[in-house]
């Protein structure tokens, strides 16, 4: 993997790394080596909804159906862009950008590494291609637009992105559900299993909502270990509840199978209305009732309507 890279100041102590795991993507298609670069709980994600994988397992499968499918040993790749980010003590975040010009090939990679046991490991990837350059820089703008409303970990709306994209579809007369969801104890597990742990259980919890809400559903990630859900039309109020019942179960006996000293769980608390409702509200509303939640016992779920509406 040639390097052409731009930024001497810039923060690079992940770098190498990536600089490994490329030339082992691209040049060599080692698989062990790819396996051995991430973590044992990784989440993946590549080109197609079914590209995905949420463990080193899956990954390594992937990984052995491309080489199998549809990918032939590559070469004439390029870094030609690279940017990281420091996250907490432990943690970076890398985009890079590596490129072929003949045949034209783009590929982005974004990463977030972190240290395990003296030892940097790829915890979270995402790999797109972009082969045309008016698709690429259509590419370019649309990720531009999404990323700044987009968790960059879970994929879900940020805060921001998630409350104008609420006030935007709310509508008057239209029964909705506001959920608030806080995972409880989740200190414990970046304490005691390391930060990568905990962004795997966020992911978990990302990719779990969007399994139980409609793609129309709106979620987000509040910032830290915070979600909430808002949904419209909502008809069936007692079927959201059992959904969301199941969710905090799932995740419960996941957090037991992966990290079982930190006896992590999750807590719900939701508004339902038919009148529209300016996002702070429904937000104070829910919060209320999640508040109330995680100081009688945690790891359940409560749904109020919305008693504005009953004046």
């Amino acid at each position: 993997m040639e390097e052409k890279v731009a930024g001497k100041n810039a923060i690079k102590e992940a770098y190498p790394v990536m600089v490994s795991f490329l030339d082992f993507y691209f040049r060599d298609r080692d698989i062990t080596k790819i396996i051995s670069m991430v973590d044992e709980n990784m989440y993946f994600v590549g080109a197609g909804r079914d590209y995905t994988a949420v463990n080193r397992g899956q990954f390594q499968r992937l990984m052995e159906r491309e080489n199998e499918e549809m990918m032939p040993i590559r070469s004439g790749y390029e870094i030609v862009s690279y940017h990281e980010e420091k996250i907490g003590e432990e943690s970076r975040r890398c985009l890079c950008k590596a490129e072929r010009k003949e045949p034209p090939s783009c590929f982005i990679f974004t990463a977030l590494v972190y240290k395990k046991k003296e030892k940097d490991v790829i915890s979270m990837l995402h790999i797109s291609r972009v082969d045309d350059a008016v698709v690429e820089m259509a590419g370019y703008i649309h990720d531009l637009i999404r990323e700044s409303s987009r968790d960059f970990l879970t994929g879900v709306y940020n805060r921001r992105g998630g409350e104008e994209r609420i006030g935007e579809v709310m509508q008057k007369g239209v029964p909705f559900v506001f959920l608030m969801l806080d995972l409880d104890d989740f200190k414990k597990v970046n304490d005691i299993y390391g930060h990568g742990a905990g962004d795997s259980m966020l992911c978990y919890m990302g990719e779990k909502l969007k399994e139980c809400f409609r793609k129309t559903d709106i979620i987000v990630r509040l910032g830290g270990d915070e979600f909430a859900v808002f949904a419209q039309p909502c008809l069936d109020i007692s079927a959201v509840k059992e959904k969301v019942d199941q969710l905090v179960f799932s995740y419960t006996e996941e957090a037991k199978r992966r990290y079982p000293l930190s006896r992590t769980s999750v807590s719900v608390g939701g508004i339902y209305g038919k009148e529209p409702e300016s996002f702070r509200k429904i937000y104070h509303m829910a919060d209320q009732i999640l508040y109330a939640i995680k100081q009688n016992g945690k790891g359940r779920c409560e749904l109020k309507e919305d008693s504005s509406e009953k004046r």
